[in-house]
């Protein structure tokens, strides 16, 4: 089922389209569905979110059509605005597990709610009322474990720790790592249609989509849902995201593509770059000189990989071609059975060299970038020799 505020709301059956206004079970009648941009599943209702209002709509339990009820938010929000989206948060709130209805408005308003049949006062209570950061995009909340996650001009917050602290405590933010290159997107392109989080279990990361542009130009956020540390990546121009099947997929410009599938992009090299956070060594207060360093990455191939060390916060590329090595694997039907001059291939190998390391400083931070197409290629460590100086 999808609305997008201009089109009567439209619904998928599996195999074909139908629309508001194709008869049952798909019309809608008490509101105007083309004036709708939300949908939500609420203990087994749809609800819908009505555009530049502070009016949401439900529909009869387990239907998809009908006559659409009224539940009228304006006496409590009270900063005004309009609704901007609906979730579904669970937690325990010492009744016990339980499914609450969020709602939040673009002044940053949360309305939550606890029950089951917004008609009846004996089973539908509200819970209490909120002002967090206001939300970015159109699609600022996303399912993640038992929490909600929100797009705010805060960060990204879990809305269990958003609505227990302060917005002066953007420490409880899933980007307070980052907070200075999240603060700088939402001030230049908080405004830009294309915000969106979503969830990639499969290869444990939460992805914040950045719409640079409108329509092209988007860049990523990932955050690795396993260490909490984050990535930048460039190039894929999506407005959308979605999961179908665990892959995940995106919407750009005319196209619907599937990300991270095979070891290229759409046939092209795949360029990384590695910066680590700068480090002290445990000498805070003396100079040192990097003599020689050993990278350990993990890949099926040959890559060719530049690699260094910055000091003191440079952030440039670096730019010194760096030895690798790695296993050759027999070709099946071409070497010898059972022969001891064939090793059959198995998952990523080893590839690790000592390495010339370069430069001065006080902080110092290891540095590295490849392009690899049809490759596997994963950095897991380094160890550098250093030489400690004085003061100077």
């Amino acid at each position: 089922m999808a609305v997008n505020g201009a089109d009567k709301a439209r619904f998928y059956t599996g195999t074909a389209w139908a629309a508001d206004g194709d008869g049952a079970p798909y019309n809608i009648t008490g509101v105007d569905s083309s004036a709708c941009i939300g949908i939500n599943l609420f203990k087994n209702r749809v609800w819908l979110v009505e555009q530049n209002s502070l009016r949401a709509w439900f529909l009869p339990t387990g239907a998809i059509g009908g006559a659409a009820s009224l539940l009228d938010l304006r006496a409590f929000a009270p900063h005004g605005g309009s609704l901007v989206a609906m979730g579904t948060w669970t937690i325990d709130a010492g009744f016990g597990i339980d499914d609450y209805a969020v709602f939040l408005t673009n002044k940053g308003d949360v309305i939550v709610y606890r029950g089951s049949d917004p008609s009846s006062a004996t089973t539908w209570a509200m819970q209490g009322q909120w002002y967090i950061g206001s939300p970015i995009g159109n699609r600022p909340f996303v399912k993640w474990r038992g929490d909600l996650l929100i797009i705010c001009q805060d960060g990204v917050f879990p809305l269990s720790a958003a609505l227990q602290s302060s917005r002066l405590n953007p420490k409880v933010a899933l980007t307070d790592k980052i907070k200075k290159a999240t603060t700088a997107s939402i001030g230049s392109y908080g405004s830009n249609f294309g915000w969106q989080l979503l969830p990639f279990p499969k290869q444990n990361m939460l992805i914040l989509n950045v719409p640079v542009e409108t329509g092209n130009g988007q860049e990523q956020y990932v955050m690795n849902t396993i260490t909490g540390a984050w990535a930048q990546f460039m190039a894929w121009e999506a407005n959308c995201w979605e999961l179908f099947n665990d892959n995940l997929y995106f919407g750009g410009d005319t196209i619907v593509g599937r990300a991270w599938n095979t070891n290229s992009d759409n046939g092209s090299a795949i360029e990384s770059f590695v910066l680590q956070a700068f480090n002290n060594f445990k000498e805070p207060g003396l100079r040192k000189r990097a003599t020689s360093m050993r990278p350990l990455f993990l890949t099926n191939g040959t890559p060719t990989i530049f690699g260094g060390m910055n000091w003191d916060y440079d952030l440039s590329n670096a730019s010194t071609a760096l030895s690798t090595t790695a296993t050759s694997f027999a070709v099946w039907d071409t070497a010898t059975w059972d022969g001891s001059t064939s090793i059959w291939g198995g998952g990523l190998t080893p590839s690790f060299r000592m390495q010339n390391a370069t430069g001065s400083g006080w902080m110092g931070a290891p540095v590295f970038k490849a392009a690899t197409n049809g490759l596997e290629l994963e950095y897991v460590s380094n160890d550098i020799s250093l030489e400690v100086g004085g003061l100077l």
